[in-house]
């Protein structure tokens, strides 16, 4: 019963974190495609169906990326900045809570995986060959489907590249060819210990009390963060706009540089004229023009991004327009 449990609940947490990835930044961004995200839902169906292979596999990607992420997370809890910068995508301003509170299922899948595999029958189940199927499967669509400004599961530039620099075709093979080689190493190591592990009831409730103190841990952990991430200065960003048929408004946030982020902003000609518009950014009374003006036809829409400081207080934007009327240019039920 733990087994279904448990892979129902990874699941569960998979799909409410998927619904709101596409909800937040639709399908073309690829954020569900990120390797934490897929072990998520590949570990639950290994749990589901009691397959050794299938939850080695998964939790072998995980273990030496999400292992990183918890490390990251910790230091930043207790000393107020990443130490790999891995996790300072959920910092900055405009990420929204429900993602970040979701974002700390890295704390529970190890966890939940690691005790499974202790007592899971020990009977081989190609635990190699799965995981030889899945990452470079995972890899090919990282980089196929999703474009280098997506750059999901770092394989078209490193994420970084402060430690590992390198971008473009040479660096996916070789960042594949080294993360496959690691992946497997992983997996081959786990499904060997696992398989001769052989638990002697003392050593059973020791791992029962682990496991249970590891959960207790992480909800602390996790609480603790959630509450570190609402004492940060707050950002907000108007409702969206409509004036004289042009729309404008927020689409989200994105990382930038260390002190900067990226603040994504749409314009939309719903109106019966051609328009030469210009959109304006006001943050918190202070008006940045980021761009010059640009006709605007009717029924056209464009999506831009532009950097602002990282608040050290609470920061408001509003997205506006400046547009007048290309004479001649409405359309023929006007003109009637």
């Amino acid at each position: 019963m733990y087994y279904v449990l448990s892979g129902l609940f990874l699941i569960l947490w998979a799909v409410v974190n998927l619904f709101v990835d596409i909800q937040e930044y639709g399908w073309a961004e690829g954020n569900y495609w990120w390797f934490c995200n897929l072990a998520l839902f590949g570990m639950g169906i290994g749990l589901i169906i009691k397959s050794r292979g299938v939850l080695t596999g998964f939790l072998s990607i995980a273990s030496f990326t999400q292992t990183f992420w918890v490390i990251d997370n910790l230091y930043r809890q207790v000393k107020g900045v990443s130490l790999f910068g891995l996790t300072d995508f959920m910092y900055r301003p405009g990420y929204p809570l429900s993602k970040f509170v979701l974002s700390h299922y890295h704390y529970f899948t190890l966890l939940i995986g690691l005790y499974a595999l202790c007592f899971l029958p020990r009977v081989r189940n190609h635990t190699l060959l799965l995981s030889a199927i899945f990452n470079p499967f995972i890899f090919a669509v990282s980089y196929f489907a999703f474009g280098a400004d997506k750059n999901v599961n770092c394989i078209h530039s490193s994420c970084l590249p402060g430690l590992i620099p390198g971008e473009g075709p040479v660096f996916a093979v070789l960042f594949w060819a080294g993360v496959f080689l690691v992946h497997m190493a992983i997996a081959y190591g786990m499904d060997r210990f696992f398989l001769n592990l052989d638990l002697k009831v003392h050593q059973q409730k020791f791992v029962h009390a682990s496991f249970a103190v590891g959960l207790l841990a992480a909800l602390g952990f996790s609480v603790h963060d959630v509450q570190y991430r609402m004492a940060m200065p707050k950002f907000a960003c108007l409702s969206e706009t409509t004036r004289d048929g042009i729309s404008t408004g927020c689409k989200n946030t994105k990382p930038y540089m260390s002190d900067e982020f990226l603040i994504n902003y749409f314009i939309k000609n719903d109106g019966i004229y051609d328009q030469v518009c210009q959109v304006v950014l006001d943050v918190d009374g202070k008006e940045i023009v980021p761009q010059e003006p640009g006709n605007l036809m009717i029924g056209a829409a464009y999506t831009e991004s532009h950097p602002l400081p990282l608040p050290d207080k609470d920061m408001t934007v509003a997205v506006k327009s400046k547009c007048t009327r290309i004479p001649g240019r409405e359309v023929a039920s006007e003109r009637q």
